[in-house]
């Protein structure tokens, strides 16, 4: 009989330098291919490719829920770094799609079907970050609703960005929006803006 006593007994492997790099160079192919199917601004794909978004208590806490949440908002006034987070974030799921929910509304409607296909890719993308979400005004607001939602009911990830305070988005959106948010979902407040690591813009 094989005896297995002693196996824990040696060294963890531990991979030589050439490996860590190999490893390194395919993360970072595997982030760039990501990135550049997302659409996300070319701004924040350069600072994240450059290594320019550090971890913070924003990252780490969006890092930590974002596996168990169907649905993640990101609150906090303009230049607080809600878009940077949630990208640099998106950026380590196989597939992110981004578009701003103003821009998401203008394809949706539009006469022209090119526009309404990159919607569509939009509406049906595994990973989303809408950016930008509650400047929705009027019949808007439950036409952004029941998007979201339906995209928590087919079990796709979405990750909102908003100014809005929660009580202002409770104010704004029904109990079928906030319920979901409340269930299956995570609020994380951003009071601090994340800046580059290495460089200043």
């Amino acid at each position: 009989m094989l005896d297995l006593s002693d196996i824990y007994t040696h060294e963890c492997y531990k991979p030589d330098k050439e490996v860590r790099e190999w490893e390194r160079g395919e993360e970072s192919r595997r982030i760039s291919t990501v990135l550049a199917a997302s659409n996300m601004p070319r701004a924040i794909i350069g600072m994240i490719l450059d290594g320019r978004v550090c971890d913070n208590d924003v990252t780490r806490l969006l890092d930590a829920t974002v596996c168990n949440s169907e649905i993640i908002v990101l609150s906090g006034d303009y230049g607080t770094g809600k878009t940077v987070a949630a990208c640099y974030c998106g950026s380590k799921f196989n597939s992110i799609y981004y578009i701003s929910a103003r821009n998401y509304l203008d394809l949706s409607f539009s006469k022209n079907q090119a526009h309404n296909d990159i919607a569509i890719r939009a509406r049906t993308a595994t990973n989303l970050i809408v950016d930008e979400f509650g400047l929705d005004y009027g019949g808007q607001c439950k036409y952004m609703e029941d998007f979201v939602c339906d995209r928590c009911y087919s079990g796709e990830k979405t990750i909102l960005t908003t100014n809005l305070t929660k009580d202002e988005f409770v104010g704004k959106y029904t109990d079928r929006l906030v319920s979901r948010i409340n269930h299956v979902g995570d609020w994380i407040t951003c009071t601090q803006k994340i800046r580059p690591s290495k460089h200043v813009l």
